[in-house]
C-alpha cells in the first residue's frame, strides 16, 4: 500500500469503519459510564473521562491524516464520507455515484502527501500517552 492509501485508510478505520467514531472510545467511555453505575464503581466514570479525551485526539489522528490544510486530502476525506453517507442511505443511484466517487479518489491518490508525518506522529504520541494513563488507571481499578 502507497502513502495515500495509508493515509486514507488512517481516516477510514477511525472515523468511518464502523466504529461510531474517534476508535471506538466515546462508546468505549459510556459503557464504562453505565457499568460505573452498574456495579457502584465510580472510579469508572475517572476512566470514561480519559477514554472521552483519548476519542478526541483519536478524531484529531484521523483529521491529520486527511487535514484541510492539504487541498487534496480534504476533498479525499469529504469524498470519503460522502460516500460512506450513500452508502448508509441506499438512495437512488447509489451505485454509480460511489463508483464517480472512486475515480475522484483514484486520481487524488496520485498527489504527494508525504510531508503530513510529522504532525501526525505527534497526534498519535499524544494519543499513546492519554491512553497508557486511562488503562493503567482501569486495571487499578478492576482489581
Amino acid at each position: 500500500m502507497d502513502f495515500f492509501g495509508c493515509l486514507f485508510n488512517t481516516f477510514v478505520y477511525i472515523e468511518i469503519g464502523g466504529t461510531g467514531g474517534s476508535a471506538f472510545r466515546p462508546m468505549y467511555a459510556k459503557f464504562l459510564e453505565e457499568a460505573s453505575s452498574m456495579v457502584d464503581e465510580p472510579n469508572l466514570d475517572e476512566v470514561a473521562k480519559m477514554l472521552k479525551e483519548s476519542g478526541k485526539v483519536w478524531a484529531e489522528i484521523a483529521m491529520a491524516a486527511l487535514p484541510d490544510s492539504w487541498p487534496i486530502l480534504r476533498k479525499t476525506r469529504e469524498l470519503t464520507i460522502e460516500k460512506n453517507r450513500i452508502f448508509e442511505e441506499q438512495e437512488s443511484g447509489a451505485l454509480e455515484k460511489t463508483e464517480n466517487i472512486n475515480i475522484e479518489l483514484d486520481e487524488l491518490r496520485e498527489r504527494d502527501t508525504a510531508p503530513l508525518l510529522e504532525d501526525l506522529k505527534q497526534k498519535i504520541i499524544e494519543c499513546h500517552q492519554i491512553e497508557e494513563r486511562a488503562f493503567r488507571r482501569l486495571n487499578e481499578v478492576v482489581q
